[in-house]
């Protein structure tokens, strides 16, 4: 099944590398611009950009989930770049203090400020962990969740209090065939 949305990862590293799997697996459409790609680290359903994105930006895709995994290198142009040229949401992987500051530094340069609100930084749902499919996973959630406009709640939270009302309900039933 192919997703509607497709992935733009600017940066190679690990992160990117099990985003990239992860996300091919899942159905999306995803490119990985960095100027040291080589085929053979990535999945064959993965397109492969070998330059800086930066240097030569072009119009993105409608649907475009951008998300930056370089490592600090230039965060901020990357930032400013991506929801310049029309990606639908663009992440960072990031602490959040740094994603504080990158923040500020790339919001001077970003056309119309409410573009910021298409911003997720630091990326990623809560999900735990630390490892590198950790937080590829989390950051694939949250695209996954915003995609589909859903709310991330477990199912578990949404269905318990239904369930729990419904039993409530039920033990506050007359049964018909019980004797007076």
């Amino acid at each position: 099944m192919t997703q509607d949305a497709s992935l733009f990862i600017l940066g190679s590293g690990e992160i990117a590398r099990c985003l990239a799997g992860l996300a091919a697996t899942a159905g999306y459409k995803t490119g990985v611009c960095d100027t040291s790609v080589h085929q053979w680290e990535w999945p064959d359903a993965v397109t492969l950009h070998a330059k800086q994105y930066i240097d030569q930006p072009w119009k993105l895709p409608a649907g475009t989930h951008a998300i930056i995994a370089r490592g600090h290198d230039g965060d901020a142009e990357s930032i400013a770049c991506l929801l310049n040229q029309g990606a639908d949401r663009v992440y960072l992987i990031a602490s959040a203090r740094r994603a504080q500051s990158v923040i500020e530094e790339a919001s001077s340069n970003i056309q119309n400020p409410e573009l910021l609100k298409k911003l997720s930084a630091p990326a990623g749902l809560n999900l735990g962990g630390n490892k590198s499919m950790d937080i590829a996973l989390c950051i694939l959630a949250e695209i996954q969740m915003r995609q589909h406009q859903a709310n991330g709640i477990p199912l578990t939270d949404l269905r318990m209090e239904r369930i729990l009302n419904k039993i409530v309900v039920q033990h506050d039933i007359e049964c018909p065939g019980k004797r007076i």
